[in-house]
């Protein structure tokens, strides 16, 4: 999934550029988004790949909280459902 956001809409926070992306869908928790910063047609950033599977499993591997663990899994689990209602 390609996603343009605008980098007027990136927020610098040290060496870290911070956007905001919302309107992902149930139906999408899988789907990888890759994230490059562009100014104009030059690339002024690597290209991230991420999703929210990838998020949550590097959350329940660092995490020590059980409840927190718990609700990362039933988030997964509402993904899955649905992405097999929507498919």
């Amino acid at each position: 999934m390609t996603v343009e956001i605008s980098r007027s809409k990136f927020t610098k926070n040290g060496t870290n550029y911070i956007a905001k992306y919302d309107v992902l869908a149930v139906k999408d928790f899988r789907s990888v988004i890759s994230a490059t910063i562009y100014d104009g047609d030059t690339a002024i950033s690597d290209t991230l790949n991420y999703s929210v599977e990838t998020y949550a499993y590097n959350r329940l591997e660092k995490s020590e909280s059980e409840t927190f663990k718990e609700l990362l899994r039933e988030m997964m689990k509402y993904g899955i459902s649905g992405a097999a209602y929507f498919s």
